[in-house]
């Protein structure tokens, strides 16, 4: 078996398994069908082995997010696609990185760096392209726009903040909150794309929530 193969594969038993804590050396080479022996001629230790998949996991997913960025239509088609594929996959990613953080804190501090890189680099594209399309003011501060989306992805989940505004469920919420975020930074002409796309991008991003 291929060590590309080896991770791909043993990424997908981690995340069933929602664990880096409880899960062992033992039972990841059974899952994959090969020897203990084999799986630490590869991977040193179980720490090795969560750090390589997790940066597999994340090329693949930068990889999608480039893949996104060269089909869509413009920058705002862009957004709403990448928001829409984090979205389908923090579900699965949530508990396994809460408790990578907790057990292997070394290595989540490293795989956070690499995200929050890439996120900024693609926010700042998003926002160079929009603004040479006229869809978003030219005094937005870029890092300011970051923290916010992260605070909507957030406290848009919070158990207070769900029954505050209970009259609308939690796909909803995060979407009306997205839109009023895109709202604040567009101009005339990228609010009326907004308008007249909002069903569109609603079900799809619901879809993936």
């Amino acid at each position: 078996m291929e060590k590309v193969e080896m991770i791909s594969r043993a990424c997908e038993f981690l995340l069933s398994k929602r664990s880096c804590r409880n899960v062992t050396m033992d039972e990841v080479a059974s899952d994959l069908g090969i020897s203990k022996r084999t799986l630490y001629e590869n991977f040193e230790n179980k720490g090795q082995l969560i750090l390589e998949c997790m940066e597999f996991m994340h090329n693949k997913l930068f990889d999608k997010c480039s893949k996104l960025e060269s089909e869509s239509e413009n920058a705002f088609d862009f957004f709403m696609n990448i928001v829409s594929l984090m979205w389908s996959i923090s579900g699965e990613m949530f508990t396994f990185t809460t408790e990578l953080k907790k057990v292997y804190p070394e290595i989540y501090k490293r795989v956070l760096t690499k995200h929050v890189q890439f996120t900024k680099s693609k926010t700042g594209r998003f926002l160079e392209q929009a603004q040479k399309e006229g869809f978003v003011k030219k005094d937005i501060d870029e890092e300011f726009f970051l923290n916010i989306i992260e605070l909507n992805m957030i406290y848009s989940s919070h158990p207070d903040f769900l029954k505050k505004n209970s009259k609308y469920n939690e796909k909803e919420l995060k979407f009306r909150l997205l839109c009023t975020i895109m709202r604040g930074i567009s101009s005339v002409e990228g609010v009326q794309y907004m308008d007249s796309n909002m069903d569109k991008w609603n079900k799809r991003i619901k879809n993936n929530l």
